[in-house]
């Protein structure tokens, strides 16, 4: 058994975080619950239903980058009207 003290501590550390460890993965997992998967099935039924009696158009959309800062973006799943995202 070898020594265990603080620099060993840290030895521990730096490798648990190192380029391609775990963390990473732990962070961008898939979250794939129950109510996700019911929310992805009936997204189309809702955004027909919301465009049928609020009588709007809603239009699918993709990756949105902001100009004045392009190492930003976000994507929403539709726009509604037509002035973006703001």
């Amino acid at each position: 058994m070898g020594r265990y003290g603080k620099s060993g501590r840290l030895n521990l550390s730096a490798r648990r975080y190192k380029k391609g460890g775990n963390l990473p993965n732990r962070k961008m997992r898939k979250i794939d619950t129950v109510h996700m998967k019911y929310g992805s099935l009936h997204e189309s039924d809702a955004v027909k239903y919301i465009s049928n009696e609020l009588k709007i158009e809603v239009n699918s959309c993709g990756f949105f980058v902001k100009k004045e800062e392009p190492y930003l973006g976000a994507t929403s799943d539709d726009l509604i009207g037509d002035d973006g995202i703001q």
